[in-house]
């Protein structure tokens, strides 16, 4: 019997225990070991997944892609349980969009993004996200170095762990970073939603290799920045789209991945992306995903993908490692997530 996720009527994913208390610590990381203050918090028992479906039964294929949720929301992360306690965002956050093309949400997101960017993030840099300490080496590191950005300042930070994070999502098909595949992207064409300002997609394409990546952004003051400060790649456009209206702007069927660094969360219809990813991807692409998620930001997420097809093939929580680059204070309430959802291939149809 084919694994088919449209048994799965509906998915309710709950987190079902209260965060460990937190500690302090220091951890050595970057060229020049230098320590930063970070949380890290004892292991204990992991969230689980309780998966509640509308047949009467599921069959044990359905039951094993649901238990993927099992081991998320860890207890590494700052989850808290109470219902009285507030969404929060992580310091520094990518480019929401908003549920219609011009809508309120997105005139706001363009406007900001155009006139306050500059603050919000240093304009020596190219990456701007809160970077993960993985403890992994970079290929070509030379390609993130940026005129007058000395090695150690915040600015350094945010273009080498910034591009760490960048590498983890393009390189790790599943659960555990030992599946890394540095190919996997190899070839392949790939899609950005919200690439800001565009130096995580011009350094992937560089090390990878794509047949094609497209990197969009919904504020058009940052495609002009990628047109303007990166050198022309024949695999790298640079497009003005808007995350709510995938499926208006590409075809059916035409992307093998569709990433999304740190913005999914602050979109305003999140279901809504998922559903365009899903509608770009052929059969058997992927859609990688990572950002700060509330429980409910990430029930969502986990929700739709199955509502639309997609099997989840990873749902990691890497808060500790964002945490450790000192980027970023990711609050109570919030657990940095590395997603991944496969569209079935043509062979698993049902």
């Amino acid at each position: 019997m084919a694994v088919a996720s449209s048994a799965l009527v509906r998915t309710r994913a709950v987190a079902a225990a209260l965060a460990p208390p937190r500690v302090t610590t220091r951890i050595r990381h970057g060229r020049d070991g230098h320590s930063v203050a970070t949380s890290a918090v004892a292991l204990a028992e992991q969230r689980r997944c309780l998966v509640q479906s509308a047949a009467a039964t599921v069959a044990s294929a359905d039951v094993k892609l649901a238990q993927h949720c099992d081991r998320r929301f860890s207890a590494g992360s700052n989850a808290q349980t109470t219902s009285q306690h507030q969404e929060a965002e992580p310091v520094i956050s990518g480019p929401g969009v908003g549920g219609d093309q011009t809508s309120l949400w997105t005139r706001f997101v363009q406007w900001s993004y155009t006139y306050l960017g500059q603050w919000v993030f240093p304009q020596t840099t190219s990456i701007c996200n809160c970077g993960a300490d993985l403890g992994i080496l970079l290929p070509q590191p030379e390609l993130l170095h940026r005129p007058g950005v000395e090695q150690g300042t915040k600015e350094w930070q945010m273009q080498m762990f910034g591009a760490s994070l960048y590498w983890h999502v393009a390189t790790v098909p599943g659960e555990k970073p030992a599946q890394a595949n540095p190919e996997m992207l190899s070839g392949a064409d790939v899609l950005e939603v919200a690439c800001m300002r565009g130096g995580g997609a011009h350094y992937l394409t560089q090390v990878v290799k794509p047949r094609l990546y497209v990197a969009t952004d919904v504020v058009q003051a940052n495609i002009n920045y990628c047109q303007k400060e990166h050198a022309p790649l024949p695999e790298l456009r640079f497009e003005t789209a808007d995350a709510m209206q995938l499926e208006a702007a590409y075809t059916e069927s035409s992307f093998d991945f569709v990433i999304c660094i740190q913005a999914a969360s602050s979109f305003e219809d999140l279901a809504r992306f998922v559903r365009g990813a899903a509608h770009v991807l052929r059969p058997g692409g992927r859609l990688l995903v990572t950002d700060g998620f509330t429980r409910n930001k990430l029930q969502a997420l986990l929700n739709t993908m199955i509502e639309v097809g997609l099997d989840l093939d990873a749902c990691a929580d890497i808060s500790r490692n964002v945490h450790a680059v000192g980027l970023c204070t990711i609050p109570n309430g919030l657990s940095f997530m590395r997603v991944v959802g496969r569209k079935a291939s043509a062979d698993n149809a049902v």
